[in-house]
């Protein structure tokens, strides 16, 4: 007896997926969040992005309008000194602008200075805490009630391979980045209608990078705008609508 062939599933492309999503970019200034940004843009995707000043913005948001993209809300705000009533007052302000909000990417790690611990002192850890824990934290938290208004909402913590792994000379940047780990799972316990990932894009020639490695070639690192560092991102904001666009 012959088995049946396994019928195989086929997956019906979505043009524009992220269309009608509004989707809160933090680190759009950067250049990986820039390309980030184009490429979200050209999905379809209402962007809203964040960063200390405006004017940081003025040329992304002219790419994307000349890409005929939707209109991004551009968001001033210095998160590395807002305190929890900044938070609130964004909370406020985006549930009066869009109403709810899909999707959360911090793509913004700020750089700090590498040592042995011997070596390291207590306001480059404190820094650490405040820039890659602390801060992401009060954004999502201040933002959790828009989440939750969503039909299948997510949030991508960019995260580096010192936060999974202890490092030498990478002590307080690996601990404030272990402890948005742990963050991360803790609220996918919490909030399981809301997907939570961290995301590592590997050897990427992004400013970032070359503030921590800065005699490093940059022959075999992937270009930010790489596609297929921009599908990474993708599909952790798409997996639910490619899962219904299985037949």
């Amino acid at each position: 007896m012959t088995p049946a062939k396994a019928r195989q599933a086929e997956i019906t492309p979505i043009p524009e997926p992220l269309k009608g999503r509004n989707i809160l970019l933090t680190g759009a200034h950067t250049d990986l969040g820039h390309a980030l940004a184009l490429s979200l843009a050209a999905q379809g995707a209402s962007l809203l992005l964040l960063a200390r000043k405006e004017r940081l913005l003025a040329a992304l948001y002219d790419q994307i309008m000349e890409n005929e993209g939707a209109e991004p809300l551009l968001i001033a705000m210095d998160v590395t000194s807002a305190r929890e009533e900044d938070f609130a007052a964004l909370e406020d302000g985006l549930r009066n602008e869009v109403g709810v909000l899909h999707s959360i990417v911090n793509a913004d790690i700020p750089a700090a200075p590498l040592s042995p611990l011997v070596n390291s002192s207590l306001e480059t850890w404190n820094a650490c805490f405040h820039g890659m824990l602390i801060r992401p934290m009060l954004l999502v938290r201040s933002l959790l009630p828009l989440l939750r208004q969503a039909d299948s909402a997510s949030v991508v913590f960019l995260t580096l391979p010192c936060g999974r792994l202890g490092r030498a000379n990478w002590t307080a940047v690996g601990a404030a980045l272990a402890g948005l780990e742990n963050l991360c799972q803790a609220l996918a316990e919490e909030h399981p209608e809301i997907r939570f990932n961290t995301l590592d894009t590997g050897p990427v020639g992004s400013d970032l990078r070359r503030r921590f490695y800065p005699a490093e070639a940059r022959a075999n690192l992937l270009a930010v705008d790489d596609p297929s560092v921009m599908q990474t991102f993708l599909d952790l904001l798409l997996v639910s609508e490619l899962e219904d666009s299985v037949t």
